[in-house]
């Protein structure tokens, strides 16, 4: 089980991408993902880092390695990279890409490769969601 804190840092995380410019926040709409998913014609999308494996700060050339390998991971979908930036200034933000037309079954299965404790996920017209990775 999941600690109650780190629920908590991952909900009042900002999900940002700066160009485009996105702005996700766990339980809100989020009109900047759904202009680009109806641009593209799809419906489905998420926000996944390999940054800090279960939360673990790793160093920076470590996370610069996972997030290479994420973005081949995440070839075959229209990604734009940005980054987590939460409330605790101890914590860098981490880099990550916002994946467009990817299901919540194929996000949750990145997210599991890269030993996330969890990853945004959303649908057009729909709230952004925290989705716990067992």
């Amino acid at each position: 089980m999941l600690d109650k804190k780190l629920i908590e840092a991952y909900t009042n995380t900002q999900y940002i991408v700066e160009s485009p410019v996105v702005n996700i926040k766990i339980g809100n709409k989020c009109p900047d993902v759904d202009r680009l998913m109806v641009e593209k014609g799809l419906t489905d999308w998420a926000f996944i880092t390999a940054h800090n494996p279960k939360s673990k700060q790793l160093m920076d050339e470590l996370n610069e390695d996972l997030h290479r390998n994420l973005v081949n991971s995440t070839s075959n979908y229209i990604c734009h990279e940005g980054y987590g930036k939460g409330e605790d200034d101890g914590w860098k933000p981490e880099v990550s890409i916002l994946v467009l037309g990817i299901s919540k079954e194929e996000a949750k299965a990145i997210g599991e490769i890269f030993d996330q404790n969890a990853i945004v996920v959303g649908s057009l017209n729909s709230k952004a969601k925290l989705l716990i990775i067992d």
